[in-house]
């Protein structure tokens, strides 16, 4: 057990001490649930999810090198990679490259950052995905598997210029394009003429020209030569949540489904490694 230090400054530092567990920061508390009570129960004996005080990544950071400075005990946080447009750490952002992506650590040696967009990244896996979403349309018959990975795809590839247009945005300190902006256009083609008509003549011309740079770093994650190997290269890059939306929306579901779609992965056996990896990490520490 660890000694107490007199710098000890909450009762949820004091406790862990007590504990002598790893504290593990996350972004929200849809994290932290997920992570807590669906993926990781197994590793609850030496590490403690905890959701800072303040907001997002920047309170992650913060309060790990408060955690660790003021209790002497280890703590680590993981963010979305999504973080890195915030902080303008473009080279990053525009990473395909897995290794050298993870090896960068921007925040430092205690912070990991998610090579997948988001947490509802992860959460896109077609074949418990589909389990859900039968269920969902009165019991219906499940389809194949690639009729499914077909179907997410095709909503990916939408939103491939929703994160060009979204990331151009950001550069020029513009309001994004909301999650569901997409998710009245069917295809790629109709959103894209959405935004020639529509939004192009309503910003500058110099975020239209960011943009048309944006859209090949874009697509340059979309690796693979199979609905599945695309579909799983994007999710490094587009909008969990807008893929998400969309797919709600297609099949008519008005609840969010994020524990429902973590319980599947579950049950399939497929939480992330990646994820699994990072806590792995912290576990030896």
């Amino acid at each position: 057990m660890a000694t107490l230090k007199s710098s000890v400054t909450s009762s949820r530092e004091l406790v862990s001490e007590y504990e002598s567990k790893t504290a593990v920061y996350l972004e929200g508390e849809s994290d932290v649930a997920v992570f807590q009570n669906i993926w990781f129960m197994d590793r609850l004996n030496k590490l403690k999810f905890v959701k800072p005080d303040g907001i997002g990544c920047p309170a992650v950071v913060n309060e790990v090198a408060q955690y660790r400075m003021n209790t002497g005990l280890p703590a680590f946080g993981i963010v979305d990679r999504d973080k890195l447009v915030a902080d303008k750490k473009w080279d990053l952002v525009w990473e395909t490259n897995d290794e050298m992506f993870s090896n960068a650590k921007p925040y430092g040696e205690y912070i990991r950052v998610t090579r997948r967009w988001e947490l509802e990244n992860y959460l896109i896996l077609p074949g418990a995905a589909e389990d859900h979403f039968a269920a969902c349309s009165k019991g219906r018959v499940c389809r194949s598997l690639e009729a499914v990975e077909d179907e997410f795809l095709e909503h990916a590839e939408v939103l491939v210029p929703h994160a060009a247009m979204n990331s151009a945005r950001r550069t020029h300190g513009v309001k994004e394009l909301g999650d569901s902006a997409t998710s009245r256009y069917s295809t790629r083609v109709e959103f894209e003429a959405w935004l020639e008509m529509n939004v192009r003549n309503e910003m500058l011309p110099e975020i239209w020209e960011t943009y048309i740079e944006h859209l090949p770093k874009v697509e340059a994650f979309g690796i693979g030569t199979t609905p599945s190997e695309r579909l799983r290269t994007l999710l490094r890059r587009v909008n969990g949540k807008a893929l998400i939306h969309r797919i709600k929306s297609k099949h008519g579901l008005l609840d969010d489904p994020t524990f429902i779609l973590a319980k599947g992965i579950a049950r399939c056996g497929a939480i992330p490694s990646e994820l699994a990896g990072y806590l792995d990490e912290f576990c030896c520490v």
